[in-house]
């Protein structure tokens, strides 16, 4: 039985979020999932009563590659207790490049839909992470600012506007012209 793996020491050539593939984006919500089941009953979580911890900011930047496919995850720094959801959304967000006007509205809801398919799990769905990743996006750019960060809080702010446009409105359509 094998518990833990060692990687081997080599540089890490990270795929830009807005090329990766299906099978990529689908193996990176399977990662994710496999990680909150994992850490769903730590107690960590459990004394919070949360649904399990999060890791808060597993992007592609944050990850092993083996074979083109996402196989580790890296740099639990911001771990916290918390919902599958709210950790789901931002990783979606960032493995899809969301935001990224090179891909259409519809182009990027398709890869949302594949990472939320490699997730599979009641509690994140499509319909649910288009309702979340405002709040997330808004949430970034807030935290970018009170740090200084203008170039974060302007991408936040532009995802964020592209997200209301072109997910949240399309998915949850409000009638307004």
């Amino acid at each position: 039985m094998r518990c833990l793996t060692i990687f081997p020491a080599r540089p890490i050539s990270t795929p830009p979020a807005s090329r990766l593939s299906d099978a990529q984006l689908t193996a990176a919500g399977r990662l994710l999932r496999s990680f909150h089941d994992a850490a769903a009953g730590l107690p960590t979580a459990t004394a919070m009563d949360a649904e399990t911890v999060c890791h808060n900011d597993w992007t592609p930047a944050n990850t092993v590659f083996r074979d083109g496919l996402p196989v580790g995850m890296i740099d639990f720094d911001t771990a916290r207790p918390g919902t599958r959801l709210w950790d789901a959304t931002y990783s979606a967000w960032t493995w899809t490049d969301l935001g990224d006007t090179a891909l259409s509205g519809a182009e990027q809801r398709r890869r949302l839909a594949a990472f939320i398919a490699g997730y599979g799990h009641p509690a994140v769905t499509l319909p649910l992470v288009a309702l979340a990743l405002p709040a997330r996006q808004a949430g970034r750019a807030d935290w970018a600012r009170r740090n200084g960060r203008p170039e974060a809080v302007a991408w936040a702010e532009a995802c964020l506007a592209f997200t209301l446009e072109h997910v949240t409105g399309v998915l949850h359509p409000d009638g307004m012209p």
